[in-house]
């Protein structure tokens, strides 16, 4: 099943304050990667690139902040910020109270046909029509059966 990886889940295998979430974020990651069912928008590498140049900059170079950004889209499919996603987003807003941005991240998986968001951001379990939230940081998580 596809999978939409939010900006957090991204950033960790960046992050050298968070080493077993970076370790997390890698084994995520290869596992959507070589399952061909993860996906990112241009929003999240917007988002990652931002962290890398800002709150990151003391780890991060800039070149390695635009490595990892090309890696990351190379590694997944992209689905772009359209009127669709935008419009969309708008109704996440009205039906499930996220912020605009948690409810463009939604429209986006949505649009791409994913059945998973992984995040840390949202309740593990929470779903939004048809859309699941998975914290692939909780206990349990399993990137290979998980989101089956």
């Amino acid at each position: 099943m596809r999978a939409f990886f939010d900006t957090n889940v991204l950033v960790y295998c960046i992050d050298p304050v968070h080493p077993g979430k970076q370790g997390r974020s890698f084994e995520v990651q290869n596992v959507m990667a070589a399952s061909r069912q993860g996906v990112i928008s241009g929003q999240v590498l917007s988002e990652f690139a931002n962290v890398a140049v800002g709150k990151l900059r003391a780890h991060i170079s800039r070149e390695r902040a635009r490595t990892e950004v090309r890696r990351l889209a190379e590694m997944f499919p992209v689905v772009y910020v359209t009127p669709r996603v935008v419009d969309l987003a708008i109704e996440g807003v009205e039906r499930f109270g996220f912020s605009y941005y948690d409810a463009q991240i939604w429209a986006a998986a949505k649009t791409a046909g994913c059945s998973f968001v992984l995040s840390e951001d949202f309740s593990d379990g929470f779903e939004a029509d048809g859309v699941h939230f998975r914290d692939p940081f909780a206990e349990g998580f399993d990137p290979a059966t998980s989101l089956a």
